[in-house]
C-alpha cells in the first residue's frame, strides 16, 4: 500500500539517515525514479532536482513517488 504526502515521508525517514531534518545538510539525499517530487530543500541545484531529492523535505506531487534506497 502506497504512502502519500508527509505521512509517506515520515515513514521513509525511519529508513534513511538524517541529521538535521530541514533540507540543509544533504545527509538524506536520495535518487528518485518515478513520480513527481515537490522539493523543499536548500541543497540541490536545479539540474540535481531532476533525479534527486532530500527525503526530509520532499513531498509527492503525484500519487506515488518511487525512490532508490
Amino acid at each position: 500500500m502506497g504512502q502519500q504526502g508527509r505521512g509517506g515521508v515520515a515513514l521513509l525517514m525511519t529508513a534513511v539517515a538524517s541529521f538535521f531534518g530541514g533540507g540543509l545538510c544533504g545527509a538524506c539525499r536520495l535518487r528518485w525514479l518515478e513520480g513527481e517530487s515537490i522539493h523543499g530543500d536548500r541543497v540541490l541545484r536545479p539540474d540535481e532536482r531532476k533525479t534527486e531529492l532530500m527525503a526530509c523535505t520532499a513531498q509527492s506531487a503525484s500519487g506515488e513517488l518511487v525512490v532508490d534506497l
